[in-house]
């Protein structure tokens, strides 16, 4: 049964080529951009994490205004 679902399965690859090679297309596209979307955020959150610690220095009290901002 598995050698008739694989005969199966590669004739309609055959006979929609075209589509076949589409959505492999896109599946691909795809993929890269949420894996590059994934990466930036991760590396954003680094740099962030790392920008804090050198505002803050070697502080040993933190104020924190909450939402609000102020110099």
């Amino acid at each position: 049964m598995t050698k008739e679902l694989f005969r199966l399965a590669l004739s309609s690859v055959r006979f929609r080529k075209k589509n076949f090679i589409y959505q492999l297309v896109i599946v691909m596209l795809l993929g890269a951009v949420i894996t590059g979307s994934l990466l930036t955020g991760f590396s954003v959150k680094k740099s962030l994490k790392l920008s804090v610690g050198e505002r803050l220095g070697s502080t040993g009290i933190l104020i924190s205004s909450g939402y609000r901002y102020f110099s």
